[in-house]
């Protein structure tokens, strides 16, 4: 093998400082002979160099067929009595851990320990066997067992468990590691908060019952755990948790659950209402409307104004309208309503379009008695919306029933006849004497026993069956002759 110095003879371009530098430093040598080098001054970025080959991936070998990293290889041979060595991963290992037990100033440091640490010990568990595999789980679990390192423990063994082509053989890799869960909690913990948990689900069961089980380790715990297990602890750790942390850390399906767990029998009302105080950005909770009929059945009525203003902030359809109204009391729904309508028209929030949803007019003219029809084109508006405004009892009553023709003769035209005997129903509820005509108009309806029926019920229903009479007692006896076959 050519020498260090005729290597640098022989290729004058190669950076002579960078080179002893790196000769200096020193690398990791492999058994089968590929030599790790860090590619600059440190250890988190790193390339391979064949030491028999004397060829490395670098962009400067590529180029000039010589490069700094080859030549420190060289150097390190030749400081070796020109043996290449091979070197000691367990050793390795084991110093490359100490690091983690010095002092930092920062914990930044940290973070570059564990990509240091990475890019030295990896290479090292690729063949290793299951034994070592679990013994350096354990190893990198005792030093690193301490609330500030639980990260890096984690990251630790997400690098490594690929190398150790981990979903084949995981359970037996974190079976020691499972057995010394008590000695190693933190550690343990670190695997599980993460949500991608190596351990199996009996496992995971058991490591959390026990910390649940027990008070002291619930406070300390439950923190990391609460985003994947809080259905292991019972409500009162649950309540002592959320009132010593601040709820915006914790996701808002998690603490919905949370919450749906207060008004489980026997509810804790005074408890629930607590937490929702609490909450900063109540926006996004999700609200059972079974756990607001309790608070209601309960007498805490005065105490709902915050509940109800976000209930009805989240309507988006009539399914939650009816849920709403269900579970508030009495006579609360409106102030709220009319909060969420001065909020959307007002322009003031960027985020609504300042113009009400076919439902939300439907809404506003069902329960607030100040709705305007003025604001109102009536030509844009569907069924749902023209009747509420007509049941409102508003001055524009010959206006939205012209609409509504209009809506009944396009139904007709275009051969829906659900829409047509929607808007048939509507005028017929208005009192409108376009009703009559339009039962008896050969050429745009049908006569049949349907319409017969569905005529008569809304005759009945909308007090306007007088009006109708006459053209259904013609439609019944021309059915009864079965002339409308």
């Amino acid at each position: 093998m050519i020498g260090y110095e005729a290597y640098m003879e022989k290729h004058p371009q190669v950076a002579r400082k960078k080179a002893d530098s790196l000769r200096e430093a020193g690398g990791l040598f492999l058994k089968d002979g590929r030599v790790v080098l860090p590619r600059n001054s440190n250890w988190e970025d790193t390339l391979v160099v064949d030491a028999r080959k004397l060829d490395c991936g670098c962009s400067v070998y590529r180029t000039k067929k010589a490069c700094p990293h080859v030549a420190a290889v060289i150097g390190m041979i030749e400081d070796n009595g020109g043996i290449i060595p091979v070197t000691d991963g367990k050793l390795h290992v084991q110093e490359c851990l100490e690091q983690f037990t010095r002092p930092v100033r920062h914990l930044s440091d940290y973070q570059w320990m564990y990509r240091s640490f990475i890019a030295q010990v990896c290479p090292f568990t690729e063949n290793l066997s299951l034994e070592d595999k679990q013994q350096f789980i354990l190893e990198v679990a005792h030093v690193l067992n301490d609330p500030q390192l639980m990260d890096i423990f984690y990251s630790i063994c997400e690098k490594c468990f690929r190398e150790f082509s981990w979903p084949l053989r995981q359970e037996k890799i974190i079976v020691p590691l499972y057995k010394k869960r008590q000695e190693y909690r933190w550690a343990v913990v670190a695997i599980l908060e993460k949500g991608h948990s190596i351990f199996t689900k009996e496992q995971e069961k058991t490591i959390v019952q026990e910390i649940a089980q027990d008070d002291a380790l619930a406070v300390r715990f439950l923190p990391r755990l609460v985003s994947e297990y809080s259905s292991f602890f019972s409500r009162e750790q649950l309540v002592a948790y959320l009132k010593s942390q601040k709820t915006e850390k914790l996701p808002s399906f998690i603490l919905s659950d949370i919450l749906h767990r207060m008004m489980e029998e026997p509810p804790l009302c005074e408890e629930y209402l607590g937490i929702i105080e609490n909450v900063k950005n109540k926006n996004y909770l999700d609200l059972k409307y079974s756990d607001i009929k309790k608070l209601t059945k309960a007498g805490y009525g005065d105490r709902m104004n915050t509940i109800v203003e976000l209930l009805v902030s989240q309507i988006r359809h009539f399914g939650d309208y009816n849920g709403v109204i269900n579970c508030i009391p009495p006579g609360m729904f409106l102030p709220a309503w009319k909060k969420r309508i001065s909020k959307k028209t007002s322009g003031k929030n960027c985020y609504w379009n300042h113009v009400l949803s076919e439902y939300e007019i439907v809404i506003d003219f069902r329960e607030n008695p100040d709705a305007d029809p003025d604001q109102y084109d009536l030509d844009t508006l569907g069924l749902d919306a023209l009747e509420a405004i007509l049941s409102a009892g508003s001055g524009r009553k010959k206006e939205v029933c012209n609409v509504l023709r209009k809506h009944y003769r396009a139904a007709i035209k275009g051969g829906n006849r659900a829409a047509a005997r929607k808007a048939l129903m509507i005028l017929a509820r208005g009192g409108d004497t376009i009703t009559s005509k339009y039962v008896s108009d050969e050429t745009t309806y049908e006569r049949n026993g349907d319409d017969l029926v569905y005529l008569t019920a809304v005759g009945i229903h909308f007090d306007t069956l007088q009006k109708i009479a006459p053209e259904l007692k013609r439609m019944e006896n021309l059915h009864a002759a079965g002339q409308n076959e």
